[in-house]
């Protein structure tokens, strides 16, 4: 069995940070589009054109659209 040198452990310990540190911050990129579509859904549920929505949430028109279109079924 080969020991790592503290040099590699180093290393190792960034990596695994490093690797932590991104994870979480896709998750709060997922939380924060979970977010904004939920929101997005209960404009068009009020009656806000689609323009409005695009320019509040910053979701694109094309997915708005389709939003729309899901909640029309």
């Amino acid at each position: 069995m080969e020991l790592m040198t503290s040099w590699e452990k180093k290393g190792f310990e960034k990596g695994i940070e490093e690797g932590i540190g991104k994870g979480f911050e896709r998750g709060i990129e997922k939380g924060i589009e979970k977010g904004l579509i939920k929101v997005a859904k209960q404009m068009l549920a009020e009656g806000y054109t689609i323009k409005e929505i695009c320019k509040l949430t910053g979701i694109t028109e094309e997915d708005i659209i389709k939003m729309k279109e899901e909640l029309e079924k």
